[in-house]
């Protein structure tokens, strides 16, 4: 993943600029990358007021990341009754759906092999899972990527369609596999649904706009009688540190709490739950087998989700985790960077900053650099 390489730096702070930038290189090389820079504007953004989870409007800022210390572009919030954790200020899907046009090369091959690898044996997991549960095989795979999932399930006898919004993907899972595939936003899709006895929903709630209003329509997607719903989304005790404020493609943060809270006041039974490690060396992941309840309930939206164990504090101390540079801010600070530009949209990473430049707030602001001057 792109922001490994952001947390490399906590572990290599007396890596020289050249070598880092060398190494980071001839990563971007290896994947066949090239670095892109993406133009971002205040109407590109999305802002964020108040918890869409609980409805609270007690909302503590946690980071702040700004384009060359002026557009705050990206910001990260946590809801402190139920500490739900989102993006208060972000690039919205329409910039996103921009960027991949600038981007799209219309070539018919997967970017990146390892990765579709991965999700192969994945699909397998999910499949081996869900086939104790299924009656109807008809599904649909939202964020099918290069349908490598979705080719798992079709030659498992399912008949498949695939919901991917990105270009070169969307075309990639058209020409080559000749699948059916919508490229519209979930958000759009559900306006008026199909339903399915199978909706793969796998690492997808997290970069939503609204993961929110979305779980609230899921049920409609399901075969009312057999219909089943796999979501699954990194947790946030297990995957936040520092890098986190940079990340952008992630909107959303769950607990296991909060989100079963969401799945289950939306009208969702969860049937069964599921720990997966997909990689070594990668984080916990959890998975929720839902199908619809006989009553959605209908107030869902103003009750409060439970924070389980965990505190406001505790929320914060994670966006401190392995934070580079040897630096410490106190909890009740907003931890505050400044980047030159976006980079690869995972992440905002200049390579080629020669020192670290004054702070242009306060005490508590971080203008961020791989290195410190010696």
């Amino acid at each position: 993943m792109a922001s490994s390489e952001i947390e490399d730096l906590s572990a290599n702070r007396d890596m020289t600029l050249d070598k880092f930038k060398e190494r980071s290189l001839k990563r971007l090389e290896a994947r066949r990358e090239e670095q892109r820079f993406y133009p971002i504007e205040e109407a590109d953004l999305k802002t964020v007021n108040r918890c869409a989870l609980c409805g609270s409007v007690s909302v503590a800022r946690l980071a702040e990341v700004y384009l060359k210390g002026e557009l705050n572009f990206c910001s990260t919030s946590a809801c402190e009754d139920c500490l739900y954790t989102f993006r208060s200020v972000s690039p919205s899907f329409r910039w996103f759906k921009k960027c991949w046009a600038m981007i799209s090369t219309k070539k018919l091959e997967v970017f990146n092999p390892e990765i579709e690898e991965i999700r192969r044996k994945r699909y397998q997991k999910y499949f081996d899972l869900l086939s104790r549960h299924v009656k109807n095989f008809t599904a649909l795979d939202v964020g099918a990527g290069y349908g490598t999932g979705s080719t798992v399930f079709r030659k498992l006898g399912y008949s498949v369609e695939a919901l991917e919004t990105e270009d070169d993907k969307a075309y990639y899972i058209e020409r080559c596999l000749g699948m059916h595939v919508h490229t519209t936003s979930i958000e759009e899709f559900l306006v008026n649904p199909k339903k399915y006895g199978v909706v793969i929903f796998s690492h997808c709630l997290e970069h939503l706009d609204d993961p929110v209003v979305v779980m609230s329509r899921m049920r409609d997607l399901l075969d009312p009688d057999v219909g089943i719903l796999y979501l699954e989304v990194p947790i946030i005790w297990n995957i936040v540190t520092w890098s986190d404020a940079l990340y952008l493609t992630h909107k959303s943060n769950f607990s296991e709490e909060n989100l079963s809270h969401l799945a289950t006041q939306n009208g969702l039974e969860i049937v069964e739950k599921v720990w997966w490690k997909h990689e070594d060396g990668e984080p916990w992941d959890l998975g929720l087998v839902l199908r619809p309840c006989s009553t959605r309930d209908k107030a869902a939206h103003n009750l409060k989700a439970t924070s389980g164990d965990h505190t406001l504090d505790q929320v914060r101390e994670l966006y401190r985790k392995n934070l580079p540079l040897g630096r410490s801010y106190p909890l009740e600070k907003i931890l505050k960077y400044s980047v030159p530009y976006i980079d690869h949209f995972y992440y905002t990473l200049r390579l080629d900053r020669k020192k670290v430049v004054e702070p242009t707030q306060e005490s508590d602001f971080i203008s961020f650099s791989p290195i410190t001057e010696s």
